[in-house]
């Protein structure tokens, strides 16, 4: 398979008229990686067949000065279209007066610790339940990250007023007056320029990033314990390239407790129209080497202003299209994958079947001494 992504029709300055093909300049068609996207893994993490597989788990949950708060159970979710980690947990009532913080004071943190993997989360709920010879705490909440969201932030009107790249308006977006909040990004998208006046936007921190990676073709999600909000693409690479890159997990049936797969039929579309509206771009995007005669509905969006832009929003459209396989697997944290994020490509053997995939979610379920990892798969069968 050659190494193609998207062929784009653009219109630059005056609209030319419509069916004149420009290749662009620097376009993917003829580069084995975009320059964006990360380097490929090294080496796959792979999870070898054994007759038994044996893992120690761990799990505490913590306050932030190390305090242990005894969990008899913790469930905690991530997905690629939410920016933060949920959570769950049900503790002895004793620990109610650790947990309740002054009415001024800043909302409890605390720390779960999954098999050596540390997850800052913030408590948001606390219900109690009790009966004879029984008291305990449910405990509920979201990632660090949820400091950015409501209802612990405000919405902001925001706008631009000079030509600003998408990244500079983010970094403008997590300022208060004009002074840093303290959370930085992990930007793993292209850069585009967004020329003054194309930024409109109200709403909290976390929606105004989540707004641009949307515009960009990717999606938000916060570090698990560093304030850092990451940017990353929705396809990294498309599904058509997955069979010469290089996956990060490979994942064998036998390391898996249970799966489940839904089949699933959607619009084969090869070619998607991103507009920016008045004064905007009109780009055509589609599939190299296909006829472009399956058109995906129009996408508008005021910050399709660079074909830099329209080329990341038109492989997001293009890329989730046809038939896919959606798979859960259930799984132990393996010493080689750990918890397995959203983002990661998985190559998955079972009946002698191979099958390529992004993960598209994760829970836990730590419920000691066992500890299980449900995780979502997303795969285009060739």
């Amino acid at each position: 398979m050659p190494a193609v992504l998207l062929r784009t029709r653009v219109s630059c300055g005056a609209t030319p008229p419509l069916g004149t093909d420009v290749e662009l300049p620097g376009c993917c068609d003829w580069r084995p990686r975009p320059p964006w996207v990360p380097e490929p893994p090294t080496a796959t993490r792979i999870v070898p067949i054994r007759r038994l597989y044996l893992v120690r788990n761990t799990v505490t949950l913590t306050l932030l000065d190390g305090t242990e708060i005894p969990a008899e159970s913790l469930r905690l979710a991530l997905e690629a279209d939410a920016w933060a980690w949920s959570w769950s947990a049900r503790v002895p009532g004793a620990a109610l007066a650790r947990l309740q913080a002054e009415p001024e004071a800043p909302a409890v943190e605390l720390i779960a610790t999954v098999n050596a993997h540390p997850i800052r989360l913030r408590l948001d709920s606390i219900a109690r339940a009790r009966s004879f010879g029984s008291n305990w705490l449910d405990l509920g909440g979201r990632g660090r990250a949820a400091v950015l969201g409501a209802p612990s932030a405000a919405p902001r009107a925001r706008t631009n007023t000079e030509s600003r790249s998408a990244r500079q308006l983010l970094d403008a977006a997590l300022t208060d007056n004009g002074v840093p909040i303290g959370w930085t990004l992990d930007w793993q998208l292209e850069d585009w320029t967004v020329p003054a006046g194309a930024w409109s936007h109200t709403g909290t921190f976390i929606e105004a990033a989540a707004r641009i990676a949307e515009a960009g073709g990717g999606y938000v999600q916060g570090h698990d314990t560093e304030p850092v909000l990451r940017l990353l693409p929705w396809y990294p690479r498309p599904p058509w390239a997955w069979a010469e890159t290089t996956p990060d997990i490979e994942l064998p049936e036998d390391a898996c407790h249970t799966e489940r797969i839904e089949w699933i039929a959607r619009p084969d579309y090869d070619a998607v129209w991103i507009s920016g509206g008045e004064g905007g771009r009109r780009d055509r995007v589609r599939r190299a080497g296909r006829a472009g005669d399956a058109q995906a509905p129009t996408c508008v969006d005021a910050l399709a202003t660079d074909v830099v832009m329209t080329r990341q929003r038109g492989l997001r459209l293009l890329a989730d299209t046809g038939r896919q396989a959606h798979i859960t697997l259930r799984t132990p944290v393996h010493p080689e994958t750990g918890i397995i994020h959203p983002g990661q490509l998985i190559r998955y053997t079972e009946g002698g079947t191979t099958r390529l995939g992004l993960s598209r979610a994760v829970e836990l379920d730590c419920r000691l001494p066992e500890v299980w990892q449900s995780i979502r798969i997303e795969s285009h069968p060739t």
